[in-house]
């Protein structure tokens, strides 16, 4: 996911500004609610507004509204800025306190408060503070407190994004035209980060700086202020200047112990060894404290300290383990924000999970690469009960799919919860709570980019002894210590990213964080570009260090699903222009984590989208692929087309990692009964890796609208089928016929959406056919694109043909929703050869060239373009003669007339099932009751009761068993016979959607095997 700016609903707004010595001063009117509509100096607007907004977790009731106060006399922004507040919430009361003196550079100390009446649920705060584009635009600014960079406010409209700046505990200044400078010092206590953006993309003539508080999630107890504050100075550029010089101000919060204690002094030996976790040897986790001498500098570093341990077990078999050097915390909370507090412990540890019960020998061998020694060899005796045997692998039995290393199946169930807010590891107390209480057993987190707590590697800041390349931040780790163990405890697998690409992409509009990236030279780091990260030498030895303390540190974990080197690696700098060295890059890591990795922990990386690079894909140390999507209307069509497809082109499990609809969290709130959240878990199900989408936005949508109860039903469909155990497909056919008379006929529309976009060579970048079928279904010859492009693009051009029967004369429509702004587009459909819709769309300022001209979408030529169609079999092409791309979708009137029932069959058959459980899966759903049109409101016709037919099964009485997708009960249906190898299924009506499994009776013969080899699908 690209992390994205997050703008949450406005709730209430407050302001202050007083004078400020030498020279013209600012000047603001007060109303009586304490909002100001904008800030003067000496008769220049510095700011047009400043404002604090409370989100309420799931877009709920307002708490105070206001608008911004620009209108003419008589209006509503009039009637505010005289002082009246608007559509007031009685349970909320606000504060504000300012401060100006001497000892705050002659500046204003904001405080800015929202005290709840009574408990509620609360999401995200933001002070933003408004500047006119008109007196910065061109301008320079720079950041201070240890980040020290410098650059100017662009001059024109960007037009591939608009956050400028990202920032934390760093100040930020702009100066003005009269040279002296406006800057902003957030107070880190009450701010969690900041971003600058540049809202002339949204039309907007201001640049607008956003700083969000700390706390947000979870519950805000009546009484307790929900705060911001902040500084604003004024200063001359002397004053400036020194400060931009001046070394970073000492954090708040406890480190922990100095950077003398992460530095070792003396010979090469050891002076002592103690067993801790395991202790009284019934645990199967032995973890041991080291007590020894080595002269080192920075102990995460294997060139200057190593230290490993020999271990043979009972079997005569010995692994190599890496041990760890740590520092002590203890967490705690602080109002709403976690705080690490050191313990005053730090030193070596060495974590190790047996395989079977017995006498293990162990032997130390350090090198501090002055001295290499080795220690005497001694015993440790481990009795069990044993969870080694639950480490992930993939099936024996089946390629596709999960197992535990004890032969039991496992179905990933889950989400990202990818970085926590300020609430840290507290906040999974409740994710993971809630996730496995309703079967979830799946969690992806980050262990990078630098605004996460829990990554890794941050810049090297005075006071954090642990940070700076090639440092493991000890805070972070710790965190991460304590989610190991809470996920053991909970029953979750965790696929563990290491590394994002947001480190390594320059662009801060585009969620690059190249600016505070450890590995950027400007921070010590050993690379002046993104993109040697892939070649340079030091930087791969930096990485394979990090590979080295995640194996010696967590690696004896059972919740370790698997080891992600990258998120979404496309976005990193020169991504097409570095592939091959890329794909290297991934080889040679996976290479040497299976050499390192004693537990054998699976490996996958992540691309973006649903890109395929089969050079990366389809290494043999990448044990699974993924798919990223968002965006997707049609949800159950595009993930069955994806998962089929790219299982039988890499011959691997496929998961999809990420999934949502939108990279807005405004648009996904528009959704508070997750509906399309249903979609995404069952339809994923249906896969040859059957295991849920993993959602985004765990925070900021699943959470505040509590839809942890759509994850069990689908834990109690999958609960009891045997994924694991033999090659899964799909029935050979289904159909379905009404069990009464048809319906008089009544015109259906049937909509055609492609789910995927790409400007990269991919399978939907090339013509594609597309069958429609009477009863709404269609099948594509390649995933269907959304994007057409054109001429800039020769080698991606993807015309569409649609090969329809038209039983009655209708209609073809275009619906265009996008035009590229590099030249625009062209669009044409023929109809039986027969140019019908000839719809030129040009860009006005010629061929987009970004140097000179708007490249933003077109938005003017967005509608609908339809086309008559006669009755008969029709033959329609959809073509892009343009310069550009456009974003299409389609829409065949007169092909369905509901004489044949609107429903689609997603099923899942395994032919290895142990007797006793589900040979077959079975999910069914309306082509009306997508998630979109039950957004929209629009009428759900329910499908009358009708027939499935199911073939390709085994002969033999099986047993029907319906599961409520709604809430996961069951109830039996009786028998199905399976005769021929076709199986007949009574249903209901259906208005949305419903669920069945068939269990072989014991003696069920072996199916009419008429498959191709391989697994593959068919879109709904």
């Amino acid at each position: 996911m690209r992390p994205t700016a997050l703008l949450p609903r406005v709730l209430v707004a407050l302001a202050a500004a007083g004078p400020v010595a030498a020279g013209p001063a600012l000047q603001a009117t007060e109303p009586a609610f304490g909002w100001v509509p904008g800030v003067r100096l000496g008769g220049e607007t510095v700011f047009d507004e400043l404002n604090l907004r409370l989100n309420e977790a799931g877009g709920g009731a307002s708490l105070l509204r206001f608008q911004n106060a620009t209108a003419d006399a008589g209006s509503t922004a009039a009637a505010q800025a005289s002082g009246r507040l608007l559509d007031a919430d009685a349970r909320f009361t606000w504060s504000l306190e300012r401060e100006a003196g001497p000892g705050l550079l002659d500046g204003l100390r904001i405080h800015q408060a929202i005290v709840p009446g009574e408990d509620f649920r609360r999401g995200d705060t933001v002070t933003r503070l408004l500047v006119p584009a008109g007196l910065v635009a061109g301008r320079p600014w720079r950041k201070g407190n240890g980040a020290n960079e410098a650059g100017a406010f662009p001059e024109s409209k960007p037009s591939d994004g608009h956050v400028l700046l990202e920032g934390s505990s760093e100040w930020i200044a702009w100066q003005l035209p009269d040279a002296r400078w406006i800057r902003v010092r957030p107070d880190a206590p009450s701010v969690m980060r900041w971003q600058l953006q540049d809202n002339r993309v949204f039309d907007d003539d201001r640049f607008e700086l956003q700083l969000y508080g700390r706390g947000g999630g979870g519950i805000a107890a009546a009484g307790t202020p929900i705060d911001v504050r902040y500084t604003i100075d004024l200063m001359d550029d002397a004053a400036l200047q020194a400060a931009y010089a001046a070394p970073p101000e000492a954090p708040a919060v406890d480190r922990g112990p100095g950077v003398a204690m992460l530095v070792g002094e003396g010979p090469a030996g050891f002076r002592g060894l103690e067993r801790l976790a395991g202790a009284d040897a019934v645990a199967d986790l032995v973890e041991f404290r080291i007590d020894l001498d080595a002269d080192y500098q920075n102990p995460f570093d294997p060139e200057d300290v190593r230290l490993d341990a020999e271990i043979t077990g009972p079997d005569g078999r010995t692994r190599t383990v890496p041990a760890f050097f740590q520092v002590g915390y203890e967490r705690a909370l602080r109002g709403d924000e976690e705080v690490l507090i050191g313990t005053g412990e730090h030193g070596w540890r060495l974590r190790f999970r047996p395989d079977r019960p017995g006498t293990h020998s162990l032997r130390l061998s350090l090198d501090d690469g002055e001295n290499a020694v080795r220690s005497t060899p001694t015993t440790f005796h481990v009795d069990g009960p044993f969870t080694r045997a639950a480490f992930i692998r993939i099936s024996p039995e089946n390629r596709f799919a999960f197992a535990t290393a004890g032969g039991e199946p496992y179905v990933p169930i889950g989400l990202n919860t990818a970085w926590p807010g300020s609430g840290g590891t507290h906040a999974y107390d409740r994710w993971w709570a809630d996730l496995a209480d309703h079967g979830g057993n799946f969690a992806r987190i980050w262990l990078a980019p630098t605004f996460n707590r829990l990554g890794l590697e941050r810049p090297e800041k005075e006071g954090v002894p642990s940070s700076g390349v090639g440092r493991i931040d000890q805070q972070a780790a710790a965190r991460v210590d304590y989610l190991m163990e809470l996920a053991e405890a909970r029953g979750i697998r965790v696929m563990m990213c290491i590394e994002s690409f947001g480190n390594f992409r320059s662009e801060a509009s585009g969620s690059g964080q190249w600016y505070d990236s450890p590995y950027n030279a400007a921070h010590g780091g050993p690379l002046t570009r993104p993109q040697e990260v892939f070649t340079d030498a030091e930087a791969q030895r930096l990485f394979r260090n990090r590979l080295r303390y995640l194996v010696a540190r967590w690696g004896h974990s059972t919740s370790v699903f698997a080891w992600e080197f990258w998120n979404e690696v496309l976005y990193t700098d020169g991504y097409e222009q570095m592939l091959p060295e890329i794909t290297r890059w991934h080889a040679e890591m996976a290479d040497y984590l299976g050499r390192i990795d004693p537990y054998d922990h699976l490996v996958t990386t992540s691309i973006g989208g649903s890109d395929v690079d089969p050079g990366i894909d389809a290494l043999p140390g990448i044990d699974l692929t993924q798919s990223h999507l968002y965006g997707v209307e049609d949800i159950p069509a595009a993930i069955r087309s994806v998962a089929w497809s790219k299982a039988a082109r890499f011959d691997k499990p496929h998961l999809f990692g990420e999934f949502g609809t939108a990279q807005d969290p405004e648009v996904v709130n528009e959704d508070p009964e997750g509906l399309h959240l249903r979609e995404m878990l069952w339809s994923a199900i249906f896969s040859p890796t059957p295991g849920t989408a993993m959602a985004w936005w765990w925070d900021h949508w699943i959470e505040p609208n509590d839809l942890w109860h759509l994850y069990g039903p689908v834990a109690a469909f999958t609960d009891g089928f045997d994924a694991a155990a033999g090659e899964l497909r799909q029935a050979d056919g289904t159909g379905f016929a009404f069990l009464g008379p048809p319906p008089a006929p009544d015109p259906a529309v049937v909509s055609v959406r492609g789910g995927f976009k790409s400007w990269r060579p991919s399978p939907w970048n090339q013509p594609t056919t597309v069958d429609v079928h009477p009863d709404g279904g269609f099948e594509a010859s390649n995933d269907l694109a959304s994007v057409m492009h054109g001429a800039n693009h020769e080698a991606l051009r993807n015309p569409v043909t649609f090969n329809a029967e038209y039983l009655a004369d209708g209609v073809f429509t275009v619906d265009v929703q996008a035009v590229s702004g590099h030249g625009g587009a062209h669009l044409k459909v023929y109809v039986d050869g027969t140019l019908r819709l000839d719809a030129p769309f040009p860009d006005p300022d010629g061929d987009g060239d970004a140097a000179a001209a708007d490249t933003q979408p077109l938005e003017q030529h967005n509608g609908r373009y339809s086309v008559p169609v006669q009755k008969g079999a029709r033959e329609i092409v959809v073509v892009n003669d343009g310069q550009d791309w456009m974003t299409l979708a389609y829409e065949l009137e007169g092909v369905n007339l509901r004489q044949h029932p609107w429903l689609v069959a997603h099923t899942l058959v395994s032919d290895a099932a142990p007797a006793g459980t589900p040979a077959v899966l079975g999910w069914v759903r309306s082509r009306e009751a997508r998630w979109t049109n039950r957004l929209a409101g629009a009428e759900i016709r329910p499908c009358p009761a009708s027939r499935l037919t199911l073939s390709g099964l085994r002969d033999g009485d099986y047993a029907l068993v319906w599961i409520d997708t709604a809430d996961g009960g069951r109830s039996g249906g009786g028998t199905v016979a399976v005769r021929g190898g076709t199986a007949e299924i009574d249903l209901p009506e259906v208005e949305v959607d419903l669920a069945f499994r068939l269990t072989a009776a014991p003696g069920a013969g072996p199916h009419r095997d008429s498959r191709s080899s391989g697994p593959r699908g068919r879109i709904p």
